[in-house]
């Protein structure tokens, strides 16, 4: 009997399987050799194609209810039905992906293919390599130097409840009114501290613009005025 051998490729596997009788189908090809004794032997040569592996970029920018979507695997066809939390976002590698029915909407986005790298080709050999002596060489053993590591700082994330309203509404004033707060931020900095050209967010990863914000956001003391994440104007209540 005589051993398997694979060949890895850019677009499948080439399995070499030794046989004793041969196949006819398309998706086999068969022919004769000789073993290292000058045994004749049959080979059978089966391809495997991987399909396309499409990268997707899915948001769920529902605050409340989580999200569900149905994804077709890469590699065997296997599907599977993930959920997505409220204001998360995720990426996938996936054949195709679709929103389920149930559930938050989903903002689904095809980026392309996913990022990978193209295997070198490698054959195993069925021959057992003669060994090959090598000379012991002595050599110095090196003095190991201790490197510190650097000790990393994470970046603090603000997050506070204000209240917002559209342009002609006296945003400033409606602290006074008993108007609830009807927005949350999330931001690099506190709130008084934000100037024209920072930016506001609607989840702490910093991925979305405020959910429910309108035009104007406050605290009664001073305010900003958002398009999108972006800081367009500030200023001060009176």
């Amino acid at each position: 009997m005589y051993p398997k051998q694979e060949l890895s490729t850019p677009t499948g596997l080439l399995v070499f399987s030794p046989s004793v009788q041969k196949k006819s189908d398309q998706n086999f090809l068969d022919g004769e050799s000789r073993g290292h004794d000058g045994v004749p032997f049959f080979y059978t040569l089966v391809l495997f194609i991987y399909m396309a592996c499409n990268y997707y970029e899915i948001t769920n920018f529902n605050s409340v209810e989580d999200g569900y979507y149905r994804w077709t695997g890469c590699t065997g066809g296997i599907i599977s039905v993930n959920s997505l939390s409220p204001l998360d976002r995720v990426l996938v590698c996936a054949e195709d992906l679709i929103q389920e029915d149930y559930g938050a909407p989903l903002t689904i986005i095809n980026t392309g293919l996913c990022p990978s790298s193209t295997p070198t080709p490698t054959m195993t050999s069925s021959m057992t390599p003669t060994p090959t002596v090598t000379p012991t060489q002595h050599s110095p053993t090196p003095t190991a130097t201790n490197t510190p590591t650097p000790t990393l700082t994470p970046t603090p994330i603000f997050m506070e409840r204000l209240i917002t309203g559209g342009w002609y509404q006296d945003v400033c004033n409606s602290i006074h009114f008993g108007t609830p707060s009807n927005v949350t931020i999330y931001s690099y900095k506190p709130f008084t501290e934000l100037r024209q050209g920072d930016q506001v967010f609607g989840n702490k990863e910093l991925t979305i613009p405020p959910i429910g914000a309108e035009f104007t956001i406050t605290d009664g003391a001073t305010f900003i005025q958002v398009v999108g994440t972006n800081i367009v104007n500030w200023g001060q209540c009176y």
